[in-house]
Formats: C-alpha cells, structure tokens, sequence
C-alpha cells in the first residue's frame, strides 16, 4: 500500500521545498498550506484594498502567539477549545452548534481517531472526491472497505446510494466539493435521507464553505449568496444533526502554513456513548498562536474572506482569457481554491511544468477523470499587481504550448 508521504501531493511539496532551499525558481500553484495569506510575511503591499489590513490580522496573530509562547505563557486548552467555538459559531451559528461538541487537533489524525472509535472494521466507507486528499490517505491506511466517488455526471448517484447503504455505514462528502461538480443542496439533502433511514452517517468537509462563486462564462462573487447558501445548508444539517459529523480545516481555510487546526464537530448524542476527548496532539507554541488567530478570526474573518476572494476572481478570470479553450466552467454555484484544465495531452504537460518548478496538480490524482489539470487559485504568494502569479501563467502557457 503506498504511503501518505509518497502520494504525489506529498512528493510535490518535497519537490517545493527543496527548490526553494536552493533558490531555484519555483511557483506553487497547487499546495494550499504555503498559500496566499502565510506568505504576506515577505511580500510587498499589493493592490487590493484590503490587503494591508489582512496582513496585520495574520502577523499580529504570529507574533503575540510566538511572544507568549517565548514567555512561557501557556494559554490553555480551555481557551483555545472556547476560542474555537466562538469562531465556529459565526461560521455556522449558535443553534447549530448547541447539538455539537467540539474536537480540535493539530492535524489531521483526529479524523483516524474519530472513525476508530466509531465504526467497526467491516464498516463500508463511501468516498466522494473532495478538494482535499487527505480523507484518501487516512482511509488508507485505516484499511476500510472503500468504495470510491459513486458519481454519475458528476453528481452524487442517488440510486446507488439507495441501493448500497447499510446500517453504520459513513460517507465522506465536501461542500464545495470538486472542481467539475456544483452545489446542489437537494442532492445533499437526499443523502442524509438515505442515511438516517439506514442508521448511517455522513462526514461533511466544510474547509472551503467561505469560497463559493457564482459562474457564467466568467466568474462573480456575492456575498449575499453565499450567505444564503450556508443558511439553508445549516438548516439542512441541523434537521440531520445526529448523523452528520463536521470538519473544518483553519488553515486550508485561510491558506496558512501556520497554525494547523483541525476542527471536528461531533453529534452530542455520539459523544456521550462513546470515549472522546477534546484535544490531540497540540503542541503549546501551536496553541497560542492558534488562540490568537481564532480570537481574530471571530471578529475579522469576513475581511480576510473579501480579500481571498478578490484575489481569486481576478486569478480565476484571467485564466479564462488565457485557456478559454480548455477551462472548465460549472454550471452552477461552485467552491473550493481549484480550476480545471480540460487537457488531454495532460500528463506530458504535468512533467514539463513540475520540471520547470511550475507545481500544478494532474486531474486523476485529484478527480475522477482521465486527464487534466488542476491549479490553486489561492496558494501563490500575493505581490504587486499579482506579478508572480502572471509569470507563473506565463509559464504555464508556455508548458502548454510546447507540448
């Protein structure tokens, strides 16, 4: 079985490291963790508005959590579990999360934890493609029966779903979910029928809720929309509320190296019969800066997401005028930090980029199709006037062209 640190993500994010320890020229244009807001501690002022103030949020955060840390101010669990709330809270609401309790880690290990304790060995583990690869490596190496993205166009298959759940079994699913797919909150909702008549559950990924768009032929941010979306899928879960399980990744979020916060929301009712705790594997430098940012983030969070998503429009249209030819536009309501290049020719293309220092991703490593690109909107640098960001296109216009 191959490892989680040899999946090409992993490989990829070596490749980057040890290009950037020998100032090679590299651009990231598929790791989210070195992304667009932990690199503002070495870029210049860009131009949108925001930008000045959401870099202050971010190192004010870094340097009072390093400062207390260095002090040997130790800031608790108790506060960090509080500060944690609070900020999920105004991500979801106070009704919704009367019914949870939360569960923070520093990776994502909490999740092998979570599925331990709760789900048997022969339990049927429904994995639908999500942005992330992680629910992917842990189910690997848990050893679970997987049955791997029942799609039809893209879409969840109902009718499999109705003809294959069985009692305790989970289902893992993301909203936004893959670059192909759409919102559809009906087809969600559909699914926790099917679950709660079968005694099931469902592992609902919220890390990218804030990043949804509405496209046409170019891509258009309303915050008004989004708003609306995330209060009926809230309404949603809180009808289902004793068979979904919630995550919420702070730095796939935010794009941030640091802090690493895993958040994980489970059902009051699971928590009282089973042996849970709290808190895993937070070291105490982790938790002070971690404190610091959800302090902030409680009260700033819509400034930074107005800034990312100023940001990823611009990235998102200007790739359209460049590959119109092969960019795929959803349909519908769309989320998540990724666009897709419909290339056939992709794998040739994948190589000359990663040899270039150009790190893309390759569409079957990431969704279920047989060819492609996918590139990160969000985890190149910001600099003036985007200019790293242009030569990076460049470059990938270039790859492209050649082959």
């Amino acid at each position: 079985m191959r490892e989680p640190q040899d999946s090409y993500y992993h490989i990829l994010r070596k490749i980057y490291n040890e290009r950037i320890e020998n100032n090679l020229e590299t651009y990231n244009l598929i790791i989210p963790e070195y992304g667009i807001i932990s690199s503002m501690i070495e870029s210049k002022p860009g131009s949108p508005e925001d930008y000045d103030e959401v870099r202050e949020i971010y190192l004010e955060s870094l340097n009072q959590g390093i400062t207390r840390f260095l002090e040997g101010y130790n800031i608790g669990f108790i506060k960090l579990h509080d500060a944690a709330s609070d900020y999920i809270k105004t991500l979801l609401g106070n009704r919704l999360i009367k019914s949870y309790e939360l569960m923070m880690s520093e990776d994502h290990n909490i999740l092998k934890h979570i599925i331990k304790i709760l789900f048997k060995r022969s339990t049927i583990v429904y994995y639908l493609y999500t942005n992330e690869p992680y629910f992917k490596y842990i189910l690997g190496e848990l050893e679970y029966p997987v049955i791997e993205n029942p799609f039809q166009d893209f879409k969840p298959d109902l009718n499999f779903f109705k003809e294959n759940i069985s009692e305790n079994s989970l289902v893992i699913f993301s909203i936004p979910n893959i670059p192909l797919g759409h919102i559809d909150l009906n087809d969600l909702d559909k699914i926790l029928r099917i679950l709660d008549d079968s005694g099931s559950y469902l592992l609902l990924d919220l890390s990218y809720i804030n990043l949804v768009f509405n496209y046409s032929s170019k891509i258009s941010y309303q915050r008004e929309t989004v708003d609306k979306m995330i209060v009926e899928l809230i309404s949603i879960l809180y009808n289902h509320r004793k068979r979904v399980i919630v995550t919420y990744s702070i730095n796939h979020s935010f794009f941030l190296d640091a802090p690493r916060i895993f958040i994980t929301l489970i059902p009051r009712a699971i928590w009282k019969e089973k042996d849970f705790t709290s808190v895993i594997n937070l070291n105490r430098l982790n938790v002070n800066i971690s404190y610091e940012l959800l302090y902030r983030l409680s009260v700033n969070s819509s400034k930074i997401i107005d800034f990312i998503t100023k940001v990823y429009v611009m990235r998102y249209n200007d790739l359209y005028d460049r590959f119109k030819k092969y960019i795929h536009v959803p349909s519908k309501y769309f989320g998540g930090p990724y666009a897709y290049l419909n290339i056939k020719n992709s794998r040739e293309i994948f190589n000359r980029c990663i040899n270039r220092g150009l790190l893309v991703g390759y569409a079957p490593d990431y969704i279920p199709i047989n060819h492609g690109l996918i590139v990160s909107l969000l985890s190149l640098k910001y600099t003036v006037n985007d200019s790293i960001w242009s030569k990076a296109v460049d470059l990938l216009e270039k790859c492209i062209k050649e082959s």
